[in-house]
């Protein structure tokens, strides 16, 4: 019997961390989890499509990194460059590019011969926490990859690199990529990774089955940079075996359907009859913080309405940051009560920016809802969604599933839709099955020819809002007057004309910008926002830009921007335009704002403004200019009344009275106050000598015992200190004096929050 599952996150059950390879999937005497090449999933051999391919990540430090190998078959194996233009063969003594193949030995280096072998890992190499270089285990192959990159392995029993023989498997197995540079802790785990893994574990057949079962955890690298897990049966009582494949997308099983269908479990194959199901990374270890960094890690919602449009017709609106699947509740009173008056929108799709859903104005039992009612929207959005369809898994005897990375890890609501299949049961209402430590969710048993979707949210919201029925409102929308400006970049002095856009708004919550060009909008979605002309704009001379409600675009103004040909022929060459604090020991004495000129003609004074968004810019002073000058000149201006975040735009004044304005490529920030949660700028950055002490402050609401934790450049922990903080801001000092030369990643944790990595180098 075959067994199929489509994941998009999975967590490794093992506790050990050893490698990359069989031992990360074996959680019990008799699980097995070995490669099949060419069963159910067309895998990892010669010549196969990118998408079925086994990669291994070389990081940036190429030159340090080698990749280990070993086998319990005697298989032909290559390795290929990430740009597929080289071949490395093994050749019976290692790996040669080009060279004649030969299988990989019987006994001896390369091979694993035992579960017990396995357990231990590769001979010559530091486990992460492990106590002393690995003796008891296997000499794996070694080959030295020369550049970064996705590198793949191929795997085949034909002497001529071809296809495989139908059925071929391999027990045992392990690739583990490892720091040549770094005696202690230098494997690098969460490496290896495939959109679609082929894998074995037993021979099948009917209940309970014999020989080798299943139960193993994986994890998966969603578009969004979230990592979450999940594991696939029970270390007590293991789901059935037989061969296997796993992909995971974000939509389920038909990615053409409606997301309310698309997620129901089917009778039949759905790789067979839908096609290709992989679309996310799947690693057997948390994937290389590194390589592979956390993401996202909330899901915005803005302000949720009703907008009426000019033909009556009405829709919930509101915008958010993801794309995902939305449930979408109207609750009339009386409140929660799930009565025949409230409407449900069940997984409706959510996209990044604006969304509008219909909604006829009735209520459930079709009144219609007068002028000034107040009811509720409950709206729940899912995203970096993982879906995992199981095909003929021949038993299965529970899931959990986990977020590992970004936010707090633990265990997350699993979800399932059987109502198509026989018997099948339904658990869609949020937040879904909660697993546990002991406890399990869809325990569904033997599914013979059957594909079993369950799916898990890494990012989820829930929003609530109080609405009340509109009027019947007069809605508009203002595009206002704007002008194209060249804005120069002060690093690499290249130019780009903006447009600074503000419309005025009036009873329509969503609304999005549209062009006539080719253009793009720093965000389509927001009434004040820039637009940056593009080439062809530009060589047209002109470009209109319309904003509208997004669920009613007969609501619209337009507004014509002319492009002239000069717009960024300035009067005068400028070098430089930077701001910095005033008084970097205080932070809040203003900021310094100096501008350089190699020459300048014509010029009578200069204007500085500044603004808190971007948008909205005052007037911060003026100064006289040079007028005629071809030699560099030099202006400063203090701005006393910085905010925490500044703009500055600078505008030249001709004498015959033309003005051209120049945006300053960076912001400048006061520090007045340091965010909640987050590490302040550390100090010294790099440490250049032993005895130095980093000293940071972070800002927390609640008194919390907290962990700094210190991370290598290979994701590795080598560094946890405790400490206990108090409410409002605290100084924190702390040194790595035992610690080598290098770069490492600093955050700092409590049992309910996280900040973001800082990286600290350390000189010597």
């Amino acid at each position: 019997m075959k067994f199929y599952l489509t994941t998009l996150l999975v967590i490794l059950a093992s506790s050990f961390g050893f490698s990359e390879g069989t031992m990360q999937l074996i959680t019990c005497a008799d699980c097995e989890a070995g490669l099949s090449i060419n069963d159910k999933a067309q895998f990892a051999y010669p010549n196969i499509d990118a998408d079925r391919r086994l990669y291994i990540r070389i990081g940036q430090d190429a030159v340090n990194e080698r990749i280990y190998v070993a086998l319990s078959e005697q298989w032909y194996v290559q390795i290929v460059s990430p740009d597929g233009a080289r071949k490395f063969v093994y050749n019976g003594a290692g790996f040669v590019e080009n060279g004649t193949p030969s299988p990989f030995p019987f006994l001896g280096n390369g091979v694993i011969s035992s579960y017990t072998q396995s357990e231990a890992g590769p001979n010559g190499v530091t486990q992460r926490n492990a106590s002393g270089t690995t003796t008891a285990g296997y000499n794996a192959m070694v080959f030295d990859p020369d550049v970064p990159g996705d590198w793949y392995i191929e795997f085949t029993d034909d002497s001529n690199m071809g296809l495989p023989s139908e059925g071929e498997r391999c027990e045992y197995w392990d690739i583990t990529v490892v720091d040549a540079s770094t005696p202690a802790n230098n494997v690098i785990d969460g490496r290896i990774w495939a959109y679609q893994w082929g894998m074995r574990s037993g021979p099948g057949s009917t209940p309970p089955g014999p020989g080798p079962r299943l139960n193993s955890t994986f994890y998966i690298y969603t578009d969004e940079q979230v990592v979450t897990s999940i594991e696939v049966g029970s270390p007590d009582n293991p789901g059935w075996g037989g061969d296997w494949s796993i992909a995971c997308n974000n939509y389920g099983i038909i990615e053409s359907a409606d997301p309310g269908e698309a997620r129901k479990s089917i009778n039949g194959d759905a790789d067979d009859l839908h096609g290709f199901l992989g679309q996310y990374r799947i690693f057997v270890n948390d994937p290389d913080i590194i390589e592979f960094p956390s993401g996202l890690d909330e899901i915005e919602v803005g302000t949720v309405a009703i907008d009426v449009c000019a033909d009556g017709g009405s829709f919930i609106t509101f915008n958010t940051n993801v794309d995902g699947v939305g449930d979408l509740t109207l609750d009339f009173p009386p409140y929660a009560n799930n009565g025949a008056e409230d409407i449900m929108f069940p997984a409706e799709a959510i996209n990044n920016g604006a969304n509008t859903i219909e909604w006829d104005g009735r209520d459930g039992a079709g009144t219609i809802i007068t002028a000034g009612t107040v009811f509720k929207v409950r709206v729940f959005i899912g995203a970096s969604i993982v879906h995992l369809p199981l095909y003929d898994i021949e038993g299965l005897t529970g899931l959990k599933a986990q977020l590992i990375r970004p936010g707090i890890p633990g265990y997350i609501g699993l979800y399932w839709d059987n109502s198509n299949i026989l018997g099948g049961t339904v658990e869609t209402i949020d937040p879904g099955c909660m697993s546990s430590v002991s406890g399990i969710c869809n325990d569904y048993g033997y599914s013979n020819e059957i594909t079993l979707n369950n799916w898990w949210n890494g990012l989820d919201k829930v929003v609530e809002a109080d609405i009340i029925a509109p009027q019947g409102i007069n809605s508009s929308v203002d595009a206002g007057a704007a002008n194209a400006v060249c804005f120069v970049d002060e690093i690499t002095n290249e130019e780009e004309i903006l447009v600074d856009l503000s419309a005025t708004v009036v009873n329509i919550n969503s609304i999005e910008w549209q062009t006539t060009g080719t253009g793009t909008f720093e965000d389509e979605n927001s009434a004040e926002t820039v637009y940056r002309v593009s080439t062809a704009d530009f060589n047209a001379g002109s470009v209109t830009l319309t904003v509208g409600g997004a669920a009613c675009p007969d609501i619209q103004s337009a507004v014509v921007i002319d492009i002239p040909d000069n717009v960024c022929n300035l009067p005068i060459t400028l070098t430089d335009f930077k701001g910095t604090v005033a008084n970097a020991d205080d932070h809040c004495d203003g900021v310094e704002v100096v501008w350089i000129t190699a020459t300048e003609e014509d010029t009578d004074y200069f204007i500085l403004l500044r603004s808190s968004n971007g948008i909205n810019f005052t007037e911060v002073g003026r100064t006289g200019a040079a007028g005629n000058s071809i030699v560099q000149t030099i202006y400063t201006m203090v701005d006393e009344y910085a905010g925490e975040l500044n703009y500055y735009k600078l505008i030249t004044v001709d004498l015959d009275g033309t003005q051209e304005e120049i945006l300053m490529s960076n912001t400048v920030s006061t520090n007045c106050m340091i965010p909640v949660n987050t590490i302040s700028e550390m100090y010294p950055n790099p440490v250049t000598r032993e005895g130095q002490e980093i000293s940071l402050t972070i800002n927390i609401n609640d008194a919390a015992d907290v962990t700094i934790n210190i991370i290598d450049i290979h994701g590795r922990m080598v560094r946890q200190i405790p400490r206990s903080l108090i409410p409002g801001v605290n100084p924190i000092q702390f040194g790595m004096d035992d610690l080598a030369s290098g770069t490492y990643f600093v955050n700092i944790s409590s049992d309910t929050w996280r900040t973001g990595h800082s990286k600290l180098i350390k000189l010597r």
